[in-house]
C-alpha cells in the first residue's frame, strides 16, 4: 500500500482550521505588510520550506539578482532544498511564487 511509505508527520499546509494543528501551533494568519508599488518591484510568497532556511532579506537580495521572476523561483526554491538538505535528511514542502508587477 502507498501510505505505508509515507513518513509521518503532521501536514501542515493541510490543516488550516483543523482543532489539533491548531494545538501544536499552527496558525492561519499570513505575515504582510502594506506599502506603495512602483512598476519595477516584484513580490514574493513562500511557504515555510522557502522561509525557514532564507531570510526575508535574503529572499529579496537573491530575486534581485535574477533576470525575470521564474529564474527567481528556481534560485529560492534551489537554496532553500541545498540548505533543507545540509541541515535534515528531508526537505519540507518548498512552495515559492515570485511576481513582477508591469508598467
Amino acid at each position: 500500500m502507498f501510505l505505508e511509505y509515507l513518513p509521518l508527520g503532521c501536514a501542515f499546509t493541510r490543516s488550516i482550521g483543523d482543532t489539533a494543528a491548531k494545538s501544536l501551533g499552527v496558525i492561519d494568519v499570513p505575515e504582510y505588510r502594506t506599502c506603495k508599488i512602483n512598476k519595477y518591484d516584484m513580490f514574493i510568497m513562500g511557504s515555510d520550506g522557502i522561509f525557514d532556511f532564507i531570510s526575508n532579506e535574503e529572499a529579496v537580495d537573491i530575486a534581485r539578482q535574477c533576470s525575470d521572476p521564474k529564474e527567481a523561483c528556481r534560485a529560492l526554491g534551489g537554496t532553500a532544498y541545498t540548505r533543507w538538505i545540509k541541515s535534515e535528511e528531508r526537505a519540507d514542502d518548498i512552495t515559492v511564487i515570485v511576481g513582477q508587477f508591469l508598467p
